[in-house]
């Protein structure tokens, strides 16, 4: 009666958070599925397995792009029978089967297993979303289920030979799981230390194994694992902080977890007989992550980095079950009862409230992982306009545009590039500044598209977003072309069906007027602004400049949190109206501005490169942005106006 009970009420919670999670998938979901996709049609799979293997030793944020397992498993898939859902199905699969291997190998109650596992919300939703979130119990299982099997207690030689190729195997694929995984080292260590019957010369080959793989993933320093080891001290007070914000978490705001798995989990350290130190040096060791993210602060604080934790809790609860006695147990279910109604309810309260920017239950996140609904919806609505008509398609939308920021990019171009079927996907010419984010998926540069404008054959379209980089894109390459403008409910997007094209003619910018501004010099590193150097930076690691306030209105789109992204703003004076020429020398990318009006951009990082443009400005008086960012090293920025008798003053107030 139970398993019935407890797989009917999984499949159940499974299917319909599935059903009601419609089409509204975060962006990272999609990275390691496009960029496997991607790489195997380019590469082969005999080199694309070794980009993965490389890609995850060398590693700045951790995501699907970083995992032989979770970028060409689904991409394999996805040449079987094209589908965008197969990084979910695939995720899920890898979950599902982690843990019923697991449950067989430790020989522990399956229907308590997944009972605990319904007392936690985060559990059941983040095995539902393709982002690998879910994979860090992979080693983890394959790891206790080994030091608690019965060659524990084998003494041949070729069993430490099999300890090292085991511990390998278990440390090799914690690199392709999420960052939790990695601390597999712990179950080794603590391992040799608590389980009595190991014999001596395997308690060091596992004591070994576990320090040396611990060495190995501090010596990588990777992004999170050098942050967690770095700007706290371990002061009394500041541990004391990291357990409140851990508890408060937990049992009083309840947004990492509902509390009732982990009071089950505690409760049983009471109740468990065998390898009693293991497990609470184990579920130890877990919390004790939680806590050092509770030193940093309640914004490293979220629901999947209490994954790992969860899950040890579940298997935990479900290896006690057999050490209990029969009114235990019959407490135990009633405690299991009153838990899966408070995670109900708690679900039911979820799509019940509010519209949230995420669409599963506690998949929150203080920095990432939301959904924006409008992207969603011009994505399905593209898709079905390529789809419907023959003509070429262009979308001038890329890795440059803020909504594809790194730390939550909405994956438009990669949910375009699996939604598609081959043949659809060879209509559209996707226009990204960017070849890569994390993934890498096929498209052209601006740079290259302006140049391939005149020999385009019409009729052919294109989609525009709107941003302030492309706000003037129609006006600076279009302006003599013939199109009509095309009604496809986008919200974020103007589309076009182009059906003649002449050279453009010359762009008239808007009026500018001047508010307020003094002569002087632009920056810690510029020359004065006269003819003939109008502007020159160099060493712009040490430049204090102000960078946009509202850096979603911008082009660049890590310009919200680089350190080495600069505006540099004037009022341009010029004798009179007319043509100026403009040149210059750039590393890494620039985006000039006048009067508000893109006149020049040269996007992606490069080497130092020459650049030169010309524009009319409308009057005597042009507000002067240059927005300049540099990737890494020493930053260039040169930009010179052949016309004499040209000056720019610095505007304190700016120029409206």
């Amino acid at each position: 009666m139970l398993r019935f009970y407890i797989y009917g009420l999984s499949a159940l919670l499974a299917v319909s958070l599935f059903y009601l999670q419609g089409a509204d998938y975060a962006g990272w979901e999609f990275l390691g599925f496009a960029d496997g996709v991607a790489r195997l049609d380019k590469l082969g799979l005999p080199h694309a397995i070794l980009h993965y293997f490389k890609s995850s030793r060398s590693i700045v944020c951790w995501n699907g792009t970083n995992s032989i397992l979770f970028s060409l498993g689904p991409a394999l898939l996805h040449r079987l029978y094209p589908s965008i859902l197969w990084g979910h199905i695939w995720n899920f699969a890898l979950t599902l089967g982690g843990c019923l291997l697991t449950t067989r190998f430790l020989r522990c109650s399956r229907p308590v297993f997944f009972g605990a596992v319904l007392l936690s919300p985060p559990l059941i939703s983040y095995s539902l979303v393709a982002y690998p979130y879910a994979s860090c119990a992979l080693p983890f299982g394959f790891a206790i289920s080994f030091v608690l099997s019965d060659w524990v207690k084998r003494r041949h030689l070729t069993t430490l030979i099999l300890d090292v190729l085991v511990w390998a195997l278990i440390f090799e694929l914690s690199l392709h799981c999420y960052e939790l995984g990695k601390t597999v080292f712990t179950v080794p260590i603590i391992a040799a230390i608590s389980i009595r019957s190991l014999p001596a010369l395997r308690r060091i080959v596992w004591l070994a194994s576990g320090l040396t793989f611990l060495w190995y993933i501090h010596s990588l320093q990777q992004q999170n694992i050098a942050h967690a080891l770095s700007s706290v001290q371990l002061t009394p007070e500041i541990i004391l902080g990291g357990i409140s914000q851990v508890f408060s978490k937990i049992f009083i705001e309840r947004y990492v977890d509902l509390p009732i798995l982990t009071t089950t989990a505690f409760i049983a350290l009471f109740f468990v007989k065998r390898q009693r130190w293991f497990w609470r040096l184990l579920l130890l060791s877990q919390a004790g992550l939680l806590v050092m993210g509770g030193m940093h602060g309640d914004f490293y604080l979220r629901p999947r980095r209490a994954l790992l934790f969860l899950f040890i809790s579940a298997l935990f609860s479900a290896w006690t079950w057999r050490d209990l006695g029969k009114k235990t147990r019959v407490a135990a279910l009633m405690i299991f009862a009153v838990g899966h109604l408070y995670s109900l309810a708690s679900i039911v309260g979820f799509y019940r409230g509010p519209e949230q920017l995420v669409s599963l239950p506690f998949t929150h996140s203080q920095a990432d992982f939301k959904i924006d609904r409008s992207l969603i919806k011009d994505t399905l609505n593209l898709q079905r306009q390529i789809q419907a008509e023959p003509e070429r398609h262009y979308l001038l939308y890329g890795y440059e545009d803020y909504s594809e920021n790194s730390t939550d990019p909405h994956a438009l171009p990669e949910r375009l590039f699996l939604g598609l079927a081959p043949s659809d996907l060879a209509k559209l010419q996707i226009i990204s500044s960017y070849p890569c984010r994390y993934s890498c998926v096929p498209s052209i540069t601006r740079e290259q598209f302006v140049d391939q404008i005149p020999q385009l054959v019409p009729p052919y379209r294109i989609s525009v977003y709107k941003s302030h980089l492309n706000a003037n894109f129609m006006q600076r390459y279009f302006n003599n072309a013939t199109f009509q403008r095309m009604d496809w409910d986008l919200e974020n997007f103007d589309s076009y069906q182009i059906s003649a094209w002449s050279p453009p003619a010359a762009v008239e910018l808007p009026l500018s007027k001047e508010v307020g501004c003094a002569d002087g010099e632009i920056g810690v590193f510029s020359r004065r602004l006269d003819s003939p150097c109008l502007l020159t930076w160099v060493d712009l690691n040490k430049a204090q400049m102000t960078t946009p306030a509202e850096a979603r209105n911008w082009p660049i789109s890590s310009m919200s949190d680089s350190p080495e992204t600069f505006l540099f703003s004037g009022v341009l004076k010029t004798p009179a109206a007319g043509v100026l020429h403009f040149n210059g020398t750039v590393d890494d990318e620039v985006v000039v501005f006048l009067n508000g009006a893109v006149v020049f951009e040269s996007l992606g990082p490069k080497a130092e490169t020459p650049f030169s443009f010309s524009v009319k400005v409308p009057s005597t008086l042009n507000l002067l942005q240059v927005l300049y960012r540099n990737s890494d090293g020493v930053g260039v920025l040169k930009l010179d106006i052949e016309e004499p008798g040209i000056t720019v003053k610095r505007c304190e107030t700016g120029v409206q």
